[in-house]
C-alpha cells in the first residue's frame, strides 16, 4: 500500500511527464496485484481457521486442470529461463471428483514458489501418478520437483506455518506473504490427504501432495471422442 500511495503521488507531481507516469503505473500494477494476493491469502486462511470454508466437490477432468496449470506458467517459466514440464502420462483415470479450485490453488501456490526460487537454466516439473485405484476412488498423487536453492532442514519444521519465510532477506529478495504454503497444507488436510516435503539447501526441493478423490459412477463420465 506505501508503494501504491508513492507511486501515485510521485505521477501527480510528474503528470507532464509522460515516462515517468508510465513507470510509475507499473509499478503501482505490480504492487496492486501483490496486494490484492495478500488480501485474498489472509481471507482464506481466515475463513479455514474459522471453518467458514467449506469444500465443492464436482465432477472434474484432471488433463483439463494439468493444461490450465501449464498455460499458467509456461510464459513465466519461459521468460525466468526455467523448464516447465508436466507429465500426467500414465494416468489411466481422467474423470474424478472433488474440489477442482481447491486442488488448482494447492498446485498453483506450490509451482509459483518453486518458479521464483529456481534460477535461470534450473528446472521445475509437476509430475502426476495413481497412488492407490479402486472402483471408487482415486488417490492422486501430485510430485513437484524444482532444481532451485532449497530449504534449511530448520525450516523445514516450520514451513506450513502462516506467515512463515525463510529470513528476512528472503522476503526482501523474492517477495510473498508466508501463506501459500499454509493454506495450501490445510487445504490438503481439509480433502483428506497431506503434503510431504523433501528438500535440501542449494539441491532443490521436491513437494508430494496426496489426495484421495472420488471417481464418479460409469454413467457420468464423458466418453474422450
Amino acid at each position: 500500500m506505501n508503494a501504491i500511495v508513492g507511486m501515485t503521488a510521485i505521477a501527480t507531481a510528474h503528470i507532464d511527464d509522460r515516462k515517468q507516469v508510465e513507470n510509475c503505473l507499473r509499478k503501482i500494477t505490480l504492487s496492486s496485484k501483490h496486494l490484492l494476493g495478500l488480501i485474498n491469502d489472509v481471507l482464506d486462511m481466515s475463513k479455514i481457521e474459522s471453518g467458514k470454508i467449506e469444500l465443492d466437490d464436482q465432477v472434474f477432468e484432471l488433463p483439463e486442470v494439468l493444461d490450465r496449470i501449464h498455460s499458467m506458467f509456461a510464459q513465466k517459466a519461459c521468460d525466468a529461463d526455467v523448464d516447465f514440464t508436466i507429465s500426467h502420462k500414465d494416468i489411466s483415470v481422467h474423470t474424478l471428483i472433488g474440489d477442482e479450485l481447491r486442488i488448482s490453488q494447492i498446485l498453483v501456490n506450490i509451482i509459483s514458489n518453486a518458479l521464483k526460487f529456481t534460477p535461470k537454466g534450473g528446472s521445475v516439473t509437476l509430475e502426476v501418478r495413481e497412488k492407490e485405484l479402486s472402483d471408487d476412488t482415486a488417490n492422486i498423487e501430485f510430485i513437484i520437483t524444482d532444481s532451485g536453492i532449497g530449504i534449511s532442514e530448520e525450516f523445514q519444521k516450520r514451513i506450513f506455518e502462516p506467515f512463515e519465510q525463510a529470513q528476512a532477506s528472503t522476503v526482501k529478495q523474492y517477495g510473498g506473504t508466508g501463506l501459500g504454503l499454509a493454506i495450501s497444507s490445510k487445504f490438503a488436510k481439509m480433502m483428506g490427504g497431506n503434503i510431504q516435503l523433501q528438500s535440501k539447501l542449494n539441491e532443490g526441493s521436491r513437494f508430494i501432495v496426496n489426495i484421495p478423490l472420488k471417481r464418479p459412477p460409469v454413467e457420468a463420465v464423458i466418453p474422450v471422442i
